[in-house]
């Protein structure tokens, strides 16, 4: 059964023994400096309120992973994945996982979430037992290959079945999956149910990753509603060109279906923002749920850089952001790789052009690339340095190595307003596992001011001001911030 969702582009479908070759992440950042950033992610608390009772307990990563009480064939895939000892998040979350309890976790990019659910994932299967038994449900093709290749790594020595669902038709195997885990987006693996291939009836465990876009039925899935301004030099304006792809309501009703038809499975609903509306309505599917919410002092990250560059000439263009940009690239800064993010689809399209005739080697992804799985692979091995992309990849895009992260566009919510959680997503790319990152907001009239304004009233930042006409300055502070 095809799937119509936009989510479910070119097929790569199928065992993931067969298909992790192709999401094979080259370690970019030095092991030694990991482990010292993973250090300074344990030396803070993470509360747990149980929402029934009340209680709260307050929980530090001063254990090891084998006191988590994990299967012992995971430990060897946790040292392969290069951790020391569990994070606050996966100290507080695993033990609560193990014991069958439905559980609600925010926590900041680079806490640990993915191994977190991928631990409690491995750890609530039965490896004898081979037909489906847990979900991973996401929201990109992106994000799903990655969780995969987590999985896969932490499965080496335990041997469970893994099965990557993310085509727009069905692979060649027949009848019921005998893989314990399912790793997905909500058009496919709904399609598998659908056609039976996976009892829903046995799905002991479901997991919502990036569950505020799963679970928000308000917004467009991806910014691609707002049209762009201007151009640069000649090279034609930045229309506003929509994506093909779904609602967050259609995901939404996807997602949520499939949660209803696994009656009887645990739910782990896991994201590094919550609006109080999907919170509220995160209780509701996952009732009597443990809740670990970080305020939103705490969600900013204090190791990345913030810088907000405005182009103040008398008549700036999107062309001043460009060359923002290339004075940037130009310089000799310690950046190994960098992402730009554009609101839509032309934006990437005109961003990426322009860049390109400047001499600049880039790639760009958005829903609608020809080849999105080469684009990623290219930039995470580091056969190229610069991405630009649209909000695809703002959630979970977990590559070590990029140590800047530029809005080109301000992000905004289908409303046009200053879109905060988006922008502590985006810019939560680089700064992962306490490693150090950088930030830039580009704005250049009225209504990119307006909406950066916005995002700074309801999330309290320290940011670095600077003009187009100070590059020396914004250079040296991008310098400083590694």
């Amino acid at each position: 059964m095809a799937s119509t969702w936009a989510d479910d582009s070119e097929i790569v479908e199928g065992d993931a023994t067969e298909l992790v070759s192709k999401v094979q992440i080259e370690e970019q950042t030095n092991p030694e400096e990991r482990i010292d950033a993973q250090t300074s992610l344990q030396n803070s608390e993470v509360t747990v309120t149980d929402i029934q009772s009340g209680i709260v307990t307050r929980y530090k990563s001063d254990r090891s992973f084998a006191e988590l009480g994990l299967d012992e064939k995971l430990l060897p895939g946790i040292k392969k994945m290069d951790w020391s000892i569990p994070s606050q998040i996966q100290a507080a979350a695993i033990p609560l996982i193990l014991k069958g309890g439905n559980v609600i976790a925010q926590a900041h990019h680079g806490s640990g979430k993915t191994g977190t659910f991928s631990l409690g994932i491995l750890s609530q299967i039965d490896v004898q037992i081979h037909k489906p038994q847990a979900i991973l449900l996401l929201h990109t093709h992106e994000l799903a290959m990655q969780c995969l290749h987590v999985l896969y790594s932490l499965n080496s020595r335990l041997g469970a079945g893994i099965y990557l669902a993310i085509g727009g038709a069905s692979d060649e195997t027949k009848g019921p999956l005998t893989q314990q885990i399912i790793v997905g987006t909500p058009g496919r693996i709904r399609s598998l149910i659908t056609s039976n291939r996976i009892p829903a009836e046995l799905i002991k465990l479901i997991v919502f990753d990036e569950a505020d876009t799963l679970l928000d039925p308000s917004q467009d899935q991806a910014n691609n509603s707002q049209g762009g301004r201007g151009g640069r030099g000649g090279r034609g304006g930045r229309g506003g060109v929509n994506s093909a792809g779904p609602s967050r309501s259609s995901l939404a009703q996807q997602a949520l279906e499939i949660h209803q038809k696994c009656k009887n499975a645990q739910t782990l609903l896991f994201s590094a923002t919550f609006s109080e509306t999907v919170l509220e309505f995160a209780k509701v599917v996952c009732p009597n749920a443990s809740l670990i919410v970080l305020s939103k002092e705490e969600v900013a990250l204090d190791n990345i850089t913030q810088l907000h560059i405005d182009c103040g000439g008398e008549t700036p263009t999107q062309d001043s952001k460009i060359d923002i940009i290339a004075n940037i690239l130009e310089a000799n800064l310690p950046i190994k790789q960098t992402v730009i993010f554009c609101n839509t689809i032309q934006g990437v399209k005109l961003l990426t052009n322009a860049l390109r005739q400047d001499g600049f080697p880039v790639s760009a992804l958005h829903s609608a690339s020809e080849d999105r799985n080469s684009a990623v692979e290219d930039f995470k091995s580091g056969k190229t340095k610069v991405l630009v992309a649209t909000n695809l990849i703002a959630r979970g895009f977990d590559v070590p190595s990029i140590s800047l992260v530029i809005n080109f566009d301000i992000p905004v919510t289908k409303l046009g307003k200053g879109d905060a959680e988006t922008y502590l997503h985006r810019i939560g790319r680089s700064g992962r596992y306490g490693i150090k990152g950088c930030s830039l907001a580009l704005t250049f009239d009225s209504v990119s001011r307006g909406s950066f304004q916005t995002i700074c009233d309801e999330y309290p930042m320290q940011i670095q001001k600077f003009s187009d006409q100070e590059a020396p300055k914004y250079i040296e502070s991008i310098r400083k911030a590694f």
